[in-house]
């Protein structure tokens, strides 16, 4: 997390956590947990192995009275806990791991073994936070009987604000993609762009396998930012664009929405932008939709702003930090009760 630049946003989650009590970190990587909590071993096991006997190697996690996994992987070792001591937990599901495994060209029992996971977590989770309402309904589908709860991803709306001196949507400034260099993230239109039309800057921030390539097409890419620095990078964006092929509840969309960027996003983001209230629309997998809905925003400073504020006024309202993590709170220390 600390390479990606998304620790404080991490320790900043886990902190909410202190209201229930007594709070460990547990990780099977082989980094040690955060400094103000008390990390779990590490045997020097491969990760996976570790992963299956963790409850059974830390009396920590065994004494746990619930365990909160932040994704689907994170579930394996509450599986194994709850299978074997009955511990509940609860799990959040961000994005479709089968389609994302399909994307970067894996195996079909690759991607079997995802819905395997999927089928087994949410069969036996207390709870399962679901970014967006779309997906959820796609889960409850699937698991008639798993107790599917849709829980969007948090923003500070504090902390991700417009420029005191600056309106929303008012600056000038790059074309804007903040996440993970990765296929499925459909850079590769985006970086394009930065090729053959040299009036506009992209800033791709983060860090991923595909980062040397998209700075020989004359794409700016410095790298992670800190998340407590990721303010300073929306606001100085002329729009924000993510043009993935595959997307849950993107973190990085929400902030630069709260920060009063225009944004531009591919259709396969659901369930966040209005077109032509809150952003601009684009089909993912044409490029000249990509293109015409850059230049559309970047040429008109009217839209900007218009689309910038009522972002803003958007995530506000819908995920303020003030009012999703004490509601999530909530359906962790129900599962407690429900042991």
């Amino acid at each position: 997390m600390e390479k990606t630049g998304q620790a404080g946003r991490l320790l900043r989650h886990l902190d909410w956590y202190r209201q229930l009590g007594d709070v460990r970190f547990f990780s099977y990587l082989d980094e040690p947990g955060p400094a103000l909590l008390r990390p779990c071993r590490k045997p020097g096991w491969p990760a996976r192995r570790y992963a299956l006997f963790l409850p059974f190697i830390d009396p920590e996690l065994r004494r746990s009275d619930v365990l909160r996994c932040l994704n689907l992987l994170g579930a394996v070792p509450a599986i194994v806990a709850r299978m074997a001591f009955g511990t509940p937990f609860v799990v959040s599901y961000g994005a479709q791991y089968g389609e994302i495994a399909r994307l970067h060209g894996r195996s079909p029992l690759h991607q079997r073994k995802w819905a395997w996971l999927e089928r087994v977590a949410l069969r036996l989770a207390s709870a399962v936070l679901v970014s967006h309402p779309l997906l959820a309904a796609r889960l409850q589908a699937r698991h008639p009987a798993a107790n599917i709860v849709p829980h969007g991803n948090w923003v500070d709306p504090a902390l991700f604000c417009p420029a005191e001196n600056l309106p929303a949507g008012q600056n000038p400034g790059p074309i804007l993609y903040v996440g993970r260099l990765v296929k499925e993230k459909n850079l590769l239109p985006l970086a394009t762009i930065a090729w053959v039309t040299p009036r506009w800057k992209v800033r791709l921030v983060g860090e991923g396998p595909l980062g040397e390539g998209f700075r020989r097409l004359r794409c700016e890419v410095p790298g992670p930012v800190p998340w407590e620095r990721l303010p300073d990078e929306y606001r100085a964006a002329g729009v924000f664009c993510l043009p993935s092929l595959s997307e849950g509840n993107p973190k990085a969309l929400l902030e630069a929405m709260a920060c009063g960027a225009p944004v531009v996003v591919s259709d396969r983001v659901e369930g966040v932008v209005r077109h032509g209230e809150t952003g601009l629309v684009f089909a993912a997998e044409d490029q000249r939709s990509l293109l015409d809905a850059l230049r559309r925003v970047l040429s008109d400073r009217e839209l900007r702003h218009k689309l910038g504020s009522a972002a803003r006024e958007w995530v506000v309202a819908h995920h303020d930090v003030g009012t999703l993590m004490p509601r999530e709170l909530e359906i962790v220390r129900a599962a407690v009760f429900k042991k």
